[in-house]
């Protein structure tokens, strides 16, 4: 097999550097100025160091190597700035593009742009298009002018962390949540732009400012703009209008909103607000100064449960762990998770608190509370904690009543915590903006910080031995010391919350934000530890449950990350189970035979998309390929001792 590996992985090496020829491929640290010009293709993770700039000139394309699994998240690429600045500045003949490396790309193929502790980053005429989103930013004062921002998973522009960005002449479109949203203490300026037909708000501001000034907020999802956490809006000369919900939606706190010469065609403001006087009036049209390149149009907005290919919740099954149970249909995001011994406690986005069966996901229980961000929660044997990130505080919560008990500050008054466990003696806060664990005792005196040796940060339960820790598409296993002794995938994108019921761990999953599907997951534990081989297989890219017309050609891929088992000799298996029978394929031959057939019996080695073979004009129906290796070598399938993965798609007329 090894053989045949150097011969595939050859074929494949010579087809990219064809496809790649005239771009520059680039992964990895920069640690002095650096300028990209022409086509840029993005192999791995790309960090640019502090006081570093990376300069990108007019018409040069960066793009990514797309990816479409879960099981490796490293391998969804991004451009880190960390302390450093990005200058890319195109020019309306010669626009820049942030892109995905497909030809046939989709929302979500890239991670994102991070910008962290920047002065002086600026984006002119550029498209940044098919991330998960698009420019992340915390700390830092861009400019970012003349752009169009779309088809991205998530927010097309996030800021967070007392950012200042200036936002001018842009377009922000069809991103599968807000068009931008600011989050915690950020102050923004946004002047003659255009937001619409995303998937929730076209701005969302919360616990920050935003001065608004000529700009078209229409075909948004939910609101035009909405302001939570005692935000600040000043909105001048502004067309709001067509928006699902309210011209200006409200969330908790105490929202000031200033409004000056706005048009709202018969749109409602869903609060108390101030007119003010100005010389600002509507402008009909906004220009961003080019017509970006539309020839690979989503034609959905991120999140439509039709169209959007993107896989938001993995399969129930995989080698590490498998999913029982979902409930909490209808609830939306449930941000918050316990089990107190009998019931499971959430609390959702509105500040409510639910008690819940977990045998069927009934509401026992509501409370409304006051709680602006419930962010955690536990139980001690008699009440609940519910940490607030908004407010960065901690609230004893009688269960009995719903009354709130006492209340004292989170250890970090910056940063803010998210995530809450009780080991019986102490509560245990998870960072948000580091990854550390703060152990506490019940009067909220800091007794001991926890670092985290490999990461995390979210969700975080105690099983009576160890936290569990939920990081990227991971649930982590720490000791008490911050040493990680185990590990599974979580089942969906985004774990929330996590909680222990004494047997089976329970996730409070994101799945998509905009769906009310259930997101409460109960999850068995099959393979938590650090030694165990992962395999993938894919289609076409795709891990999901594909239709192919039986004229489309479709490629069968694999992956296999050998966790401490290198060079362990194994069964390898390739098996198709078909309409007219199941076939076990061996390398070989290259064949597929009806009788048991091992694909290959050899040592596990690092594979990373590997092309097995290209096929079409299959017969219409329902097809299963599984690919795994086994370490019996007995040339048969031996379930104990085998790591599998599959499959499904559909051959139509």
């Amino acid at each position: 097999m090894r053989y045949i590996l150097t011969i595939l992985i050859s074929i494949i090496i010579c087809s990219w550097n064809t496809i790649y020829a005239e771009q520059i491929t680039v992964h990895g640290r920069i640690t002095q100025d650096t300028t990209w010009q022409g086509n840029i293709w993005v192999i791995d993770n790309v960090t640019v160091s502090a006081g570093v700039t990376l300069r990108i000139m007019p018409g040069t394309k960066i793009l990514f190597k797309h990816y479409r699994g879960y099981k490796e998240p490293n391998k969804r690429l991004r451009i880190d700035v960390l302390g450093g600045n990005l200058i890319a500045e195109g020019t309306p003949d010669f626009p820049i593009y942030f892109t995905s490396d497909s030809d046939r790309p989709q929302n979500g193929d890239w991670s994102m742009i991070h910008i962290e502790n920047s002065d002086n980053t600026r984006f002119k005429y550029c498209v940044i298009e098919f991330a998960q989103q698009g420019l992340n930013i915390w700390h830092s004062n861009p400019l970012i002018t003349n752009s169009v921002i779309r088809w991205n998973n998530w927010e097309g522009l996030y800021f967070e962390s007392y950012s200042q960005p200036i936002i001018e002449n842009c377009q922000i479109y069809e991103n599968g949540y807000n068009g931008l949203a600011a989050e915690q203490f950020n102050s923004i300026t946004i002047k003659q732009s255009e937001f619409y037909r995303n998937g929730t708000n076209g701005i969302h501001i919360d616990a920050s400012t935003a001065e608004i000034i000529q700009c078209n907020v229409h075909s948004n999802l939910a609101n035009g703009i909405s302001v939570d956490d005692n935000g600040l809006l000043k909105i001048y000369g502004c067309r709001i209008y067509d928006n699902m919900d309210c011209a200006i939606g409200y969330g908790e706190g105490e929202n000031i909103v200033e409004l000056s010469n706005t048009v709202l065609d018969y749109q409602k403001i869903c609060g108390n607000f101030k007119n003010i006087s100005s010389t600002i009036y509507p402008i009909e049209h906004i220009e961003v100064g080019f017509s970006p390149d539309n020839s690979h149009s989503l034609n959905y907005i991120p999140g439509d449960k039709d169209l959007d290919r993107y896989r938001y919740v993995y399969p129930d099954y995989d080698v590490t762990r498998k999913v029982l149970k979902k409930i909490g249909e209808g609830l939306g995001l449930t941000w918050s998770l316990t089990f107190d011994g009998t019931y499971l406690w959430t609390a959702t986005l509105d500040g409510k608190v639910y008690k819940i069966a977990p045998n069927n996901g009934d509401i026992i229980k509501i409370y409304n509370t006051s709680l602006v961000q419930p962010w955690g929660m536990t139980f001690d044997g008699n009440f609940l904690w519910i940490v607030d990130f908004a407010q960065k505080k901690l609230f004893k919560f009688d269960p009995n009543s719903g009354r709130i008990l006492d209340s004292f500050e989170t250890p970090d008054p910056v940063g803010g915590c998210k995530g809450i466990t009780w080991d019986g003696d102490y509560l245990y806060l998870l960072s948000w903006t580091h990854p550390a664990i703060y152990k506490l005792d019940t009067s909220g005196n800091l007794l001991k910080t926890i670092d985290l040796k490999n990461g995390g940060g979210g969700g975080i339960t105690w099983d009576g031995n160890y936290f569990w820790v939920s990081d990227s598409t991971k649930i982590l296993k720490y000791d008490k010391e911050g040493n990680l002794v185990g590990w599974i995938y979580s089942a969906s994108e985004g774990t929330w919350d996590l909680a222990w019921d004494g047997e089976y761990l329970w996730a409070s999953q994101r799945t998509n934000e905009n769906w009310n599907d259930a997101k409460i997951f109960q999850i068995q534990v099959l393979n938590d530890s650090l030694t165990k081989t992962i395999s993938e297989i894919t289609i076409n890219g795709q891990i999901g449950n594909p239709n192919f017309n039986y004229q489309q050609p479709i490629t069968i891929s694999i992956s296999l990350i050998p966790f401490g088992m290198e060079n362990i000799e194994a069964d390898w298996w390739i098996v198709a189970k078909t309409p007219f029978g199941v076939f076990f394929y061996s390398y070989f031959q290259n064949k597929w035979d009806s009788n048991i057939t091992t694909a290959y019996q050899g040592k596990l080695q690092y594979i990373s998309d590997l092309d097995l073979f290209t096929i079409n004009q299959l017969p219409v129906g329902n097809y299963t390929i599984y690919f795994g290796v086994d370490t019996s070598r007995d040339g048969n399938i031996t379930f104990e001792q085998l790591f599998y993965d599959y499959i499904e798609f559909i051959i139509t007329d």
